[in-house]
């Protein structure tokens, strides 16, 4: 199925469909108003939001306007700041500054309403249909398929949206700034961490908190081996993506 995307230019889009493992590029210059683009892609009375949200690259629909409508939003390299949970103890109070590499986000609505969302990291921009998407390597995400815990305060605003940008909006917004728990059942986050995040030594005291303290849950504990990786590394930004982050698929599958 092809997938519409656009360039920039909101008088110019982009049909893209796969032929043998490369992007096959149609441009299409619009000769009809906004407005009846905007029919042709969604249901007026109840789509809210721009034809395509803020960062998106590229969405698919699948069944016409009563199916899903998977939008692909992607993010540069970025450092954010770790927050904690009470449940992580008398650390929750701390605030570490980490980087996360190229973020994509697959978030599927339909009607204009959430329907659910998977996180990934890259190693640099989408370029192809066949590229690979690594593990989101934070705590709130779980052991498969990209899906993440976000806590109640996400579900009870996101299910009451009703504009695609505004959902994109804050999927990204609950990643990048949401504080973290202890890990989800799957599996500990330790155990997906690449060699240059392991290889961290924890310091006997770290921002007035003990070793110990640190260390009690895995969470906590790779947390900080990322804020501590970041510290030393020459060039955050570019180095967060050379990291061997572990591949979990490709961005044709989740498009299916």
């Amino acid at each position: 199925m092809p997938i519409i995307s656009s360039n920039g230019d909101r008088n110019t889009f982009i049909l893209l469909q796969e032929d043998k493992g490369h992007i096959v590029e149609l441009k299409i210059t619009r000769t009809f108003s906004a407005d009846e683009f905007q029919q042709k892609c969604s249901r007026p009375e109840t789509y809210l939001s721009p034809v395509l949200p803020e960062n998106c690259v590229l969405f698919r629909q699948n069944g016409g306007a009563s199916g899903t409508t998977k939008f692909v939003i992607q993010k540069p390299p970025k450092q954010v700041v770790a927050r904690f949970q009470a449940t992580m103890g008398s650390i929750r109070n701390a605030e570490l500054p980490i980087w996360f590499p190229w973020q994509v986000y697959v978030v599927t609505v339909r009607d204009s309403r959430y329907v659910s969302h998977q996180a990934y990291w890259r190693p640099g921009p989408i370029t192809s249909m066949a590229d690979s998407l690594l593990r989101f390597t934070t705590p709130n995400m779980y052991q498969s398929g990209g899906t993440a815990c976000l806590g109640q305060g996400f579900t009870s605003q996101v299910y009451s949206m009703r504009s695609a940008n505004d959902i994109c909006k804050l999927v990204v917004k609950y990643h990048e700034e949401g504080a973290y728990n202890t890990d989800l059942n799957g599996g500990s986050v330790e155990s997906y961490e690449p060699p240059e995040i392991a290889a961290q030594s924890i310091p006997e005291f770290y921002m007035g908190y003990p070793q110990i303290d640190w260390t009690s849950n895995s969470a906590s504990k790779y947390l900080l081996k990322l804020h501590l990786w970041g510290q030393w590394t020459p060039n955050p930004s570019i180095d967060i993506c050379r990291v061997g982050w572990e591949r979990v698929g490709v961005l044709s599958e989740d498009l299916a």
